[in-house]
C-alpha cells in the first residue's frame, strides 16, 4: 500500500486522487506556463509512479505515463480518456517542472503536516492549467470534450445511515491498496474518486455529506470489479471476504447504485512522443 497525501503521493499507474467530478474544458487561448520544466523517459525500472505537488503549483513526477499526466492536468479518470497511441498507456517519463515563487500564496502550509484538503486542492488548480500548457507543446497534445451517454455508479447513503466519523482536523491521507482504502481527514469526492477508479466507472456522490472524514473500507480481491447486488448482475462469491459493495455497506454504510448519466470524456485528436531536451 502507498500513501498519497501533501507532498509526495505514490501511486499505482493509471490511478490518481483527483478530486473533481467533471473534466476541464481544455484551453484553446493562453494559460499560465511553468517557469522552467523537463521531460525525459523515465529509467527507473520502479513500478510506481511518483508524484511531488510542490507550492507554487510546481511539479515534479517520475514514472508517469502520459495518460496518467493527462489524468491529472485535466482531473478525469483514465477510463475518460479515449483514442491515441498504444504507447501513451505504456511509455514512462520523468517530468521536473518550477514555477514562479512570485506566485505563491501566503495561504499555501508550510508545514507538510500541516496540510487541509483545500490547501491540497489550491496547489493541484495551480499546477493544472500549467501542465496543460506543457503537454501540449512537448506532447503536441490535442484533445477535445465529449458528453456521452455512459453507466454511472451513484453513491448514497443506505437505510441503516454512516457508520465513519468526521474529521475536522487536516488532511493527512487517502491510502489505497489492491483491496482497501483508508481515508484520513479526506472528503467525499476523494473516496468517489478511488471508487471510480477500483471499479472503472464513473462514481457520483449522492450523499450530500460535508467536510472530512476518517474511514477505512476492505474488501477481498475477487479478480476484478463487479456489478453491485441488484444491478446488472451478483457479483461471484468469496469465501475469503465481502466484494467491495457488500463492504461499503457494512463497513461505512453507503451504498452503489447502478444508473446511467451523461459522462464527459476528452478525445486525442493528436499526440506525438516528445521530443529530447
Amino acid at each position: 500500500m502507498r500513501w498519497l497525501g501533501f507532498i509526495v503521493f505514490a501511486v499505482p499507474l493509471g490511478l490518481f486522487m483527483c478530486t473533481a467530478s467533471r473534466a476541464q474544458q481544455p484551453s484553446s487561448g493562453s494559460q499560465p506556463e511553468f517557469a522552467a520544466a523537463s521531460v525525459k523517459p523515465s529509467a527507473s525500472d520502479d513500478s510506481r509512479t511518483l508524484l511531488q505537488v510542490l507550492p507554487g503549483g510546481g511539479l515534479r513526477v517520475s514514472g508517469a505515463t502520459l495518460k496518467f499526466l493527462i489524468t491529472l492536468a485535466y482531473e478525469v479518470r483514465s477510463f475518460q480518456i479515449l483514442d491515441g497511441s498504444g504507447w501513451i498507456s505504456s511509455d514512462r517519463f520523468d517530468v521536473m517542472a518550477k514555477s514562479d515563487g512570485s506566485t505563491n500564496s501566503e495561504k499555501e502550509p508550510r508545514d507538510p503536516s500541516k496540510v487541509t484538503a483545500a490547501q491540497l486542492k489550491g496547489m493541484q488548480d495551480q499546477m493544472r492549467p500549467k501542465l496543460q500548457a506543457l503537454l501540449a507543446e512537448r506532447f503536441k497534445l490535442n484533445l477535445r470534450r465529449e458528453t456521452r451517454e455512459q453507466p454511472v455508479y451513484a453513491l448514497v447513503i443506505g437505510k441503516g445511515g454512516t457508520k465513519f466519523h468526521q474529521e475536522n482536523g487536516n488532511f493527512r491521507g487517502l491510502r489505497i491498496g489492491r483491496t482497501q482504502l483508508t481515508g484520513s481527514g479526506a472528503t467525499l469526492e476523494m473516496l468517489t474518486t478511488a471508487l471510480a477508479n477500483q471499479l472503472g466507472r464513473p462514481v457520483l456522490d449522492r450523499t450530500r455529506l460535508e467536510g472530512s472524514f476518517d474511514f477505512k473500507l476492505e474488501w477481498a480481491d475477487q479478480g476484478g470489479a463487479s456489478s453491485p447486488p441488484g444491478a446488472d448482475a451478483l457479483p461471484p462469491a468469496d469465501p475469503n471476504g465481502p466484494s467491495i459493495f457488500t463492504a461499503l455497506q457494512e463497513q461505512l454504510g453507503l451504498k452503489l447504485e447502478s444508473t446511467k448519466g451523461p459522462v464527459e470524456v476528452l478525445v486525442i485528436d493528436q499526440v506525438e512522443r516528445p521530443s529530447e531536451n
